[in-house]
């Protein structure tokens, strides 16, 4: 009987004991499940354009460059030929990426690009738990505009024409056309990275992109081509690319390299000029930047022919281009340290001009509207709501709740008012400034005559205010026809007058009808004066049937 007790309380106590552990098991288990499934984050920092992008800098020559860089990986390619599909380096696939940046990453191992600068403005930031990856697509002597030369690059690699000024249905096919294969091949190959990455257990976030082009576009001004296309081309980028990450890339940092003026020739009057345009695209476009390259000589002042400090007279030298991707790097970083900032866009229309600024604290956002004269505003829209009925005195507040504002606006011409006016003219003098528009402040004149004074003066039922300063009465905004209505009273009772008119009621409108009234009260007058001189009754008046 004792041991069946001792049997059955060891029972007892081994029953408790698992049921107290469970709860720890089970956390254990969570814990090993949770580690196991902890994201591999890999940043993505993206390079396109053309030579000076895609690296035709000898690293070796001219300037001794070396180093690398961990934790920080390459993958991309360059100058791929668009008929034969070759390309003169390449890294699309996982067990190609370099898992680490070193020289001889450009367009073959004897050059290099901006990838290396910026590996080693960035890689502090990474480690081997969380690295950082660089993608590079780009190709010599390609161009931002539809240029269909059959010669240079955009005949071998095609141009850089973005997606939304593509003709509708429009696609891309390399091998009979080169209108937008770069941008395409761009896109593809940042598809085929990260695919790579997700597929080998990589969660990547693109954190920004570089844009290093132009120099082929030089000599097609004006500018203002360029600069449209390039706007249309960053937000085709970041539009494109949000739908492969699922991710909203609508402020994704863009670094604008400027066209080095020492290029081809020393200190260059046309580059200097692009690179006004490459500014104002920076100050227009949402997170956008531009770093300075006009240090960095390609051609001295010796000329091409004696006096070539880059690579040759068109790229950096090794040493040069370390420092423009360094520049790149340290945009980037700004832009990203700077990333809770909200940014505002507006789209002009005619007729008329839109601004709009945040306060100190971003909180609010005020858009101020101005139309051109005779002009009003008929739709404005921010980030697709229309929200022009919610203006007030051309002013609009709105809070800051979003990020990144885009507003555009259109205007539409007022409508001419029809005003009518009501009033004796035996009383007094009543004038209109003309014409009146929709929107309009009504200002009117009024003079009395010799012993009379002002009674009211009202639009549609309300009054309009005396102003003693201008000696005018002032209504508020007019929006519709109406009338405008003066009465008047005596002076002094006592003094009755004699006055042809008086008693005439005028109701007229502003315009050609004034003239028309004027011409009827003449006749009107002209026909009292005759039949007052004849002595003739008036076929109108009333007959008594009295006989002399």
């Amino acid at each position: 009987m004792q041991k069946a007790k001792l049997r059955w309380k060891a029972a007892a106590l081994a029953v408790a004991l698992l049921l107290a552990a469970a709860p720890f098991a089970g956390t254990l288990q969570a814990g090993m499940a949770s580690a196991q499934e902890t994201e591999k984050l890999i940043d993505v920092y993206l390079i396109g354009g053309q030579s000076n992008a895609a690296g035709y800098s000898e690293y070796n020559v001219k300037s001794d460059v070396t180093g690398t860089f961990e934790n920080v990986w390459y993958a991309g390619e360059t100058d791929r030929d668009r008929k034969t599909g070759i390309a003169s380096s390449s890294y699309l696939h996982f067990a190609e990426f370099k898992r680490e940046i070193t020289t001889g990453l450009g367009k073959d191992a004897d050059h290099m690009g901006p990838e290396f600068g910026l590996a080693e403005a960035i890689c502090e930031s990474y480690s081997e738990e969380h690295p950082a990856l660089i993608f590079k697509s780009a190709a010599g002597d390609t161009s931002l505009l539809d240029d269909q030369r059959q010669s240079g690059g955009n005949a071998s690699y095609g141009n850089w024409y973005p997606s939304s000024l593509w003709e509708t249905g429009y696609t891309p096919d390399p091998v009979t056309q080169t209108k937008g294969v770069q941008y395409q091949r761009f896109v593809d190959n940042f598809r085929t990275v990260y695919t790579e990455l997700k597929n080998n257990g990589y969660t990547p976030v693109v954190k920004a992109m570089v844009w290093m082009q132009g120099e082929v576009d030089i000599d097609h001004r004006p500018y203002t081509d360029y600069e449209e296309t390039l706007k249309a081309f960053i937000g085709d980028i970041r539009k494109d690319l949000s739908g492969i990450t699922g991710s909203d890339l609508t402020l994704m940092p863009f670094v604008i390299g400027e066209i080095a003026t020492s290029f081809w020739s020393y200190d260059r009057a046309d580059i200097k000029e692009f690179n006004v345009m490459q500014r104002r695209v920076a100050e227009t476009v949402p997170a956008a930047y531009t770093v300075q390259t006009s240090d960095l000589i390609i051609v001295g002042p010796g000329g091409n022919q004696t006096d070539v400090q880059g690579t040759d007279t068109a790229h950096f030298n090794g040493k040069d281009m370390r420092t423009l991707g360094n520049r790149f790097g340290e945009a980037v970083k700004t832009a990203l340290a700077s990333s809770g900032k909200k940014y505002v866009t507006v789209e002009q229309g005619k007729n008329g001009a839109v601004s709009a600024a945040f306060n100190i604290e971003q909180t609010q956002l005020t858009v101020t509207i101005t139309p051109d004269e005779k002009y009003k505003l008929s739709s404005l829209l921010i980030n697709g709501q229309e929200m022009a009925s919610s203006v007030t005195g051309n002013t609009l507040v709105i809070d800051a709740t979003e990020e990144y504002y885009k507003i555009s606006a259109a205007f539409t011409k007022k409508k001419a008012l029809r005003i009518a006016l009501d009033y004796d003219i035996g009383c007094g003098k009543v004038e209109v400034d003309t014409p009146v528009y929709e929107g309009d402040v009504l200002t009117v004149k009024v003079t009395p005559a010799a012993g009379y004074t002002v009674d009211a003066v009202t639009f549609g039922g309300a009054a309009l205010t005396y102003d003693a300063e201008s000696g005018n009465y002032v209504g508020q905004a007019v929006t519709a026809d109406g009338t405008l209505k003066v009465t008047f009273e005596r002076a002094n009772p006592a003094d009755i007058g004699n006055n042809d008119n008086t008693g005439l009621i005028v109701g007229v409108s502003i315009g050609a009808a004034v003239l028309v009234a004027a011409a009827v009260t003449a006749a009107v007058l002209i026909a009292k004066r005759a039949r007052t001189k004849k002595n003739a009754p008036d076929p109108g008046d009333k007959q008594t049937g009295d006989k002399q």
